[in-house]
Parts: structure tokens; sequence; C-alpha cells
């Protein structure tokens, strides 16, 4: 997970750049792609996603998702607003239909990370770092906050996004 204070702590957030906590951007994203497969109804293997976040999602705002380019070419453009400010566009290039999905057995028996510090890393050694994360999914949690993702989606490419959620929020923050 990915416990960074800017999200969490709303005394701590009062001093840093946004003045308060912001949702994680990735927990947007899932938002989003869960609204749009609402309708779709449709199993999809994500085969590219790019993201542009253009400004913070301060938490307990009120968000709006529009679908800006339809999934007539396997694509679709989502935009995300916050207050009628554009905060972010998701571009989505997937398959449809039937496909051999992981059953996930592997990330949903694992324990969940522990709470620890963020990280602070200097700019000029991030080309020298290297590892690993494991990956997890809280199944019963997803299902409760994503019901469309869950079932239109596969969880371990679910899993693969959280886990650079907790890269960027976590290991090297920023």
């Amino acid at each position: 997970g990915d416990y960074n204070p800017l999200h969490l702590d709303f005394v701590f957030a009062r001093r840093l750049l946004y003045g308060r906590p912001i949702a994680h951007g990735m927990h947007a994203v899932l938002w989003a792609l869960d609204s749009w497969l609402i309708n779709k109804k449709e199993k999809i293997a994500l085969r590219e996603i790019k993201i542009d976040f253009f400004a913070p999602i301060p938490v307990l705002e009120s968000v709006r998702s529009e679908i800006l380019k339809d999934d007539r070419n396997n694509q679709v453009k989502i935009k995300i607003d916050v207050n009628g400010i554009k905060a972010v566009i998701i571009k989505v290039f997937f398959s449809s239909g039937d496909f051999p999905v992981h059953d996930g057995s592997n990330i949903f028996n694992q324990r969940h990370s522990t709470r620890g510090e963020c990280k602070s890393i200097p700019v000029n050694s991030l080309n020298d770092i290297e590892g690993t994360v494991d990956l997890y999914l809280s199944r019963p949690k997803f299902k409760r906050m994503f019901p469309s993702l869950d079932l239109f989606s596969s969880p371990i490419q679910i899993s693969e996004l959280m886990a650079i959620t907790r890269i960027v929020g976590m290991e090297c923050p920023g």
C-alpha cells in the first residue's frame, strides 16, 4: 500500500504543497475505469495505459468522469474533473472478450505489506536503484470499491498498477 501521509494525514498534509490530503492518483484511475466498465460489461485486458495528471484531487472533493473517446477501436479516453477543473486524462488501449486470466491466487494469499516510512531518495541516485515489489490485492476490499473492474479485468494487471503506486508513493515519492 501507499501510506504516504500526503494522502492520509490531514495535519501533516496541511504543511505540504496542496495544503490538505490528496487522493491517490491510481485510486482515481481505477475509479474512472470502473465507471466506464459499468456500462461496457465486457471482459478487457489492458494493453497500454497512459495517464496524465494535471491537478490534484483533494480528499473529500466531488469528482466527475467523462468518456471523451469511445471504445470502437479498442481504446478509450477518460477525463476526470474535480470541481470543473481537468485533473486527469486516461488513455487506455485494451483487448475485449474472453482471454486467459491469471487466477490471482499468489497475489490474494500474500500478507499485505506493513506500513513503513516513506523513503527520501536524492534525485541524483535514482539511476542506481533497482529491486522488486511484491504484488498484493485485497480481493474483498477491491470488489467492494471497484465492482465492475473486479468483474471485467485481470486481477494480476490491477495488482501491477497498484504496485506502481506503492513505488511512487513509498519507495520513490514524487
